[in-house]
Protein backbone atom coordinates (compact mmCIF):
# COMPACT_ATOMS: atom_id res chain seq x y z
CA UNK A 1 0.00 0.00 0.00
CA UNK A 2 1.38 3.46 -0.42
CA UNK A 3 0.99 6.94 1.46
CA UNK A 4 -1.84 9.45 0.13
CA UNK A 5 -0.59 11.02 -2.95
CA UNK A 6 -0.42 14.70 -2.93
CA UNK A 7 -2.90 16.90 -4.57
CA UNK A 8 -2.97 19.82 -6.42
CA UNK A 9 -4.93 23.47 -7.07
CA UNK A 10 -5.03 26.97 -7.81
CA UNK A 11 -6.92 30.15 -6.96
CA UNK A 12 -7.68 33.33 -8.54
CA UNK A 13 -6.19 36.18 -6.58
CA UNK A 14 -3.95 37.22 -3.41
CA UNK A 15 -7.64 38.73 -1.98
CA UNK A 16 -9.03 35.02 -2.31
CA UNK A 17 -6.28 33.35 0.09
CA UNK A 18 -6.57 33.35 3.41
CA UNK A 19 -3.22 32.17 4.67
CA UNK A 20 -5.22 31.33 8.29
CA UNK A 21 -6.53 28.16 6.54
CA UNK A 22 -3.14 26.61 5.30
CA UNK A 23 -0.92 24.76 7.88
CA UNK A 24 2.66 26.17 5.77
CA UNK A 25 3.77 28.63 3.35
CA UNK A 26 6.23 28.45 0.33
CA UNK A 27 8.05 31.17 -0.59
CA UNK A 28 10.75 30.77 -3.58
CA UNK A 29 14.47 32.23 -3.80
CA UNK A 30 16.39 32.60 -6.83
CA UNK A 31 20.47 32.89 -6.75
CA UNK A 32 22.02 35.01 -8.87
CA UNK A 33 25.91 35.29 -10.01
CA UNK A 34 26.35 38.59 -7.42
CA UNK A 35 24.85 39.81 -4.99
CA UNK A 36 22.22 38.42 -2.35
CA UNK A 37 19.35 35.73 -3.23
CA UNK A 38 16.17 37.23 -4.57
CA UNK A 39 12.59 36.60 -4.37
CA UNK A 40 12.02 36.88 -8.35
CA UNK A 41 14.37 37.07 -11.53
CA UNK A 42 11.64 36.06 -13.88
CA UNK A 43 8.55 37.55 -13.02
CA UNK A 44 7.15 40.59 -11.21
CA UNK A 45 3.75 39.15 -10.60
CA UNK A 46 5.65 36.10 -8.80
CA UNK A 47 8.38 39.00 -6.28
CA UNK A 48 5.16 41.03 -5.12
CA UNK A 49 3.25 37.68 -4.41
CA UNK A 50 5.84 36.84 -2.39
CA UNK A 51 6.26 39.97 -0.94
CA UNK A 52 2.62 40.44 0.19
CA UNK A 53 2.95 36.99 1.65
CA UNK A 54 5.84 37.11 3.68
CA UNK A 55 3.96 40.71 5.25
CA UNK A 56 1.14 38.38 5.68
CA UNK A 57 3.34 36.20 7.83
CA UNK A 58 5.17 38.98 9.79
CA UNK A 59 8.17 38.35 7.75
CA UNK A 60 10.79 40.68 6.19
CA UNK A 61 12.91 38.77 3.56
CA UNK A 62 15.80 41.19 3.97
CA UNK A 63 15.24 40.06 8.14
CA UNK A 64 15.57 35.92 7.08
CA UNK A 65 18.22 36.29 5.00
CA UNK A 66 20.42 38.23 8.06
CA UNK A 67 19.35 34.95 10.29
CA UNK A 68 20.15 32.74 7.58
CA UNK A 69 23.59 34.54 6.41
CA UNK A 70 24.78 31.31 4.54
CA UNK A 71 21.75 30.80 2.62
CA UNK A 72 22.56 31.57 -0.83
CA UNK A 73 19.04 30.00 -2.62
CA UNK A 74 20.39 27.48 -4.53
CA UNK A 75 17.87 24.69 -5.78
CA UNK A 76 17.12 22.54 -3.09
CA UNK A 77 18.14 24.88 0.21
CA UNK A 78 15.59 25.42 3.03
CA UNK A 79 14.93 27.47 5.48
CA UNK A 80 12.20 26.50 7.65
CA UNK A 81 10.85 29.23 9.85
CA UNK A 82 8.37 28.47 12.61
CA UNK A 83 5.28 30.48 12.95
CA UNK A 84 3.92 32.17 15.89
CA UNK A 85 0.12 32.68 15.13
CA UNK A 86 -3.16 31.44 16.20
CA UNK A 87 -4.86 29.01 13.54
CA UNK A 88 -3.46 26.28 11.58
CA UNK A 89 -0.74 28.40 9.75
CA UNK A 90 3.00 27.21 11.57
CA UNK A 91 5.90 27.13 9.21
CA UNK A 92 7.17 28.93 6.55
CA UNK A 93 9.70 27.49 3.92
CA UNK A 94 12.06 29.36 2.04
CA UNK A 95 13.33 27.67 -0.88
CA UNK A 96 15.95 27.93 -3.10
CA UNK A 97 15.68 27.81 -6.75
CA UNK A 98 18.77 28.21 -7.78
CA UNK A 99 18.74 29.88 -11.41
CA UNK A 100 15.00 29.15 -11.75
CA UNK A 101 15.81 26.86 -14.65
CA UNK A 102 13.92 23.40 -15.55
CA UNK A 103 15.92 20.86 -14.06
CA UNK A 104 16.84 23.51 -10.66
CA UNK A 105 12.69 23.77 -10.68
CA UNK A 106 12.55 19.84 -10.10
CA UNK A 107 15.22 19.77 -7.52
CA UNK A 108 13.54 22.64 -5.71
CA UNK A 109 10.80 20.47 -6.40
CA UNK A 110 12.20 16.91 -5.15
CA UNK A 111 13.39 18.48 -1.78
CA UNK A 112 10.53 20.46 -0.63
CA UNK A 113 8.10 17.22 -1.30
CA UNK A 114 10.81 15.10 0.76
CA UNK A 115 10.39 18.02 3.64
CA UNK A 116 6.80 18.02 3.66
CA UNK A 117 6.03 14.28 3.48
CA UNK A 118 3.44 12.39 4.91
CA UNK A 119 2.53 15.74 7.03
CA UNK A 120 -0.58 15.80 5.67
CA UNK A 121 -0.34 19.60 5.17
CA UNK A 122 -2.55 21.91 3.34
CA UNK A 123 0.38 24.29 1.81
CA UNK A 124 0.54 27.76 -0.53
CA UNK A 125 3.21 28.32 -2.59
CA UNK A 126 3.32 31.80 -4.13
CA UNK A 127 5.39 30.39 -7.08
CA UNK A 128 4.86 32.05 -10.38
CA UNK A 129 7.12 31.21 -13.50
CA UNK A 130 6.90 28.99 -17.17
CA UNK A 131 4.89 26.54 -17.86
CA UNK A 132 7.96 23.92 -18.29
CA UNK A 133 9.61 24.96 -15.14
CA UNK A 134 5.97 24.90 -12.91
CA UNK A 135 5.62 21.59 -14.55
CA UNK A 136 9.03 20.30 -13.62
CA UNK A 137 8.02 21.57 -10.06
CA UNK A 138 4.70 20.27 -9.73
CA UNK A 139 5.91 16.63 -11.07
CA UNK A 140 8.44 16.48 -9.06
CA UNK A 141 6.57 17.59 -5.89
CA UNK A 142 3.93 14.57 -6.77
CA UNK A 143 6.68 12.17 -7.00
CA UNK A 144 9.38 13.06 -4.33
CA UNK A 145 6.14 11.87 -1.84
CA UNK A 146 5.84 8.41 -3.39
CA UNK A 147 6.46 5.54 -0.88
CA UNK A 148 5.31 1.57 -0.84
CA UNK A 149 5.62 -1.02 1.57
CA UNK A 150 4.89 -4.77 1.69
CA UNK A 151 4.57 -3.76 5.64
CA UNK A 152 2.68 -0.86 5.51
CA UNK A 153 -0.17 -2.09 7.44
CA UNK A 154 1.97 -2.88 9.89
CA UNK A 155 4.01 0.28 10.27
CA UNK A 156 2.33 2.82 12.41
CA UNK A 157 4.19 6.08 10.64
CA UNK A 158 2.19 4.99 7.51
CA UNK A 159 -0.61 4.81 9.26
CA UNK A 160 -0.06 7.62 10.91
CA UNK A 161 0.55 9.46 7.42
CA UNK A 162 -2.91 7.67 6.17
CA UNK A 163 -4.68 9.01 9.23
CA UNK A 164 -3.42 12.73 8.15
CA UNK A 165 -4.21 12.35 4.72
CA UNK A 166 -2.51 13.99 1.79
CA UNK A 167 -0.56 17.02 1.24
CA UNK A 168 -2.52 20.08 -0.48
CA UNK A 169 -0.74 22.60 -2.62
CA UNK A 170 -2.30 25.81 -3.80
CA UNK A 171 -0.92 27.84 -6.09
CA UNK A 172 -2.07 30.69 -8.11
CA UNK A 173 -4.21 30.39 -11.22
CA UNK A 174 -1.33 31.83 -13.59
CA UNK A 175 -0.02 28.03 -13.27
CA UNK A 176 -3.49 26.71 -13.63
CA UNK A 177 -2.28 24.64 -16.92
CA UNK A 178 0.69 23.08 -15.71
CA UNK A 179 -0.93 22.05 -12.74
CA UNK A 180 -3.47 20.50 -14.95
CA UNK A 181 -0.61 18.59 -16.70
CA UNK A 182 1.62 17.59 -14.05
CA UNK A 183 -1.47 16.03 -12.23
CA UNK A 184 -2.10 13.63 -14.96
CA UNK A 185 1.70 12.75 -15.42
CA UNK A 186 2.02 12.44 -11.63
CA UNK A 187 -1.26 10.23 -11.14
CA UNK A 188 0.13 7.93 -14.74
CA UNK A 189 3.82 7.67 -12.81
CA UNK A 190 2.27 6.56 -9.11
CA UNK A 191 -0.20 4.28 -10.94
CA UNK A 192 2.63 2.49 -12.69
CA UNK A 193 4.45 2.32 -9.74
CA UNK A 194 1.88 0.74 -7.92
CA UNK A 195 1.73 -1.65 -10.64
CA UNK A 196 5.40 -2.73 -9.95
CA UNK A 197 5.08 -3.01 -6.57
CA UNK A 198 1.89 -5.11 -6.36
CA UNK A 199 3.94 -7.52 -9.03
CA UNK A 200 7.58 -7.85 -6.85
CA UNK A 201 5.36 -8.24 -3.72
CA UNK A 202 3.29 -10.92 -5.77
CA UNK A 203 6.59 -12.16 -6.52
CA UNK A 204 8.05 -11.80 -3.08
CA UNK A 205 5.15 -14.01 -1.93
CA UNK A 206 5.19 -16.75 -4.17
CA UNK A 207 9.07 -17.59 -3.67
CA UNK A 208 7.88 -18.10 0.47
CA UNK A 209 5.20 -20.10 -0.46
CA UNK A 210 7.58 -22.06 -2.64
CA UNK A 211 10.29 -22.03 0.45
CA UNK A 212 7.70 -23.21 2.92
Amino acid sequence: MHLPQPTFKSVGSMSAVGLEKFNAVVVPVYSVLSGAPTLGISTMAGQMLSTMTLAKCNQSFAEILTDWPDFTGKSGEIIEIPLLRSGNLTRLFIVGFGTGSIDDSRKAGAALGRKVKSTGYSIFSTLVAGYDESLAHIVALSLSQYGWSIKSDYSKSDKTARAKGATTFTFSEALSEAIDRASVLAEATWTTRDLRSEEHTSELQSRRYLVC
